[in-house]
């Protein structure tokens, strides 16, 4: 999961030095970073649009989607080739969203062996509020940009489907380069990657700016506080 911190809503991507350990330890002896056993991953992406983009155009959406894919693929030492695998078969929103990924009323994971792996435009924020709250995804003062998850079968070494919720909350003020960066953030935690925290005194809050300079925060920081796009691997 990913929280802004006020209007600057931005990640960058740098070195492995600063990379994210494993979000989940599962296999027989509950100790192997999960991973995905196909490091040829299909996405499947929403129909529906973000709200915060300037016209909350589909296409535009999808493009910010496969040019985040892009940032992991284009890793020299990555073996991982994520890619655009069709679109889902309905717009998925706050009324069917638990058909699709994990139902947050009572923990139940639906389809989770489906072939999906949605990439869900939350146009307004309306799946984040059910996850985490009234008020986190919707409004001027939402507090989550984003979350995303994969299923495993314990003792298991392997996921077996994923998803991410993206939100298209316009309140955010979120630009198509800071959107890219919260993308790839949330393709990290489908990948497995926990929240990274770098050489940084990890001072953020929601009432003080990101005191380190901006490109010295890492993709997987847990706060969006990256201004720039990004100029390198």
């Amino acid at each position: 999961m990913l929280k802004p911190l006020h209007a600057t809503l931005a990640l960058c991507f740098c070195t492995s030095a600063m990379a994210a350990g494993p979000l989940v330890l599962e296999g027989p002896n509950g100790h192997v970073p999960a991973t995905y056993a196909d490091p040829n991953v299909a996405l499947n992406f929403d129909l529906g649009n973000l709200d915060s983009l300037p016209v909350g155009d589909n296409a535009i959406a999808d493009q910010v989607v496969r040019e985040a894919l892009a940032i992991w693929n284009n890793i020299a030492t990555s073996t991982i080739n994520l890619f655009q695998g069709g679109d889902m078969p309905v717009n998925v929103d706050y009324t069917n969203f638990v058909s699709y990924i994990p139902d947050p009323d009572n923990s139940a994971i639906n389809n989770d062996q489906d072939g999906l792996n949605p990439i869900v435009y939350d146009d307004e924020g309306r799946i984040i509020d059910a996850f985490f709250g009234i008020g986190q995804g919707t409004g001027p003062d939402a507090t989550v940009v984003g979350f995303a998850a994969s299923s495993i079968i314990i003792g298991s070494s392997f996921f077996t489907e994923g998803f991410a919720v993206i939100n298209g909350n316009s309140f955010l003020n979120i630009r198509d380069n800071q959107l890219k960066l919260i993308i790839a953030h949330e393709i990290g935690h489908f990948l497995g990657l926990d929240h990274s925290q770098a050489d940084i005194d990890n001072r953020e809050s929601f009432f003080e700016s990101c005191p380190a300079a901006a490109d010295d925060y890492p993709l997987m920081y847990p706060y969006a506080c990256r201004l720039n796009d990004l100029t390198h691997p």
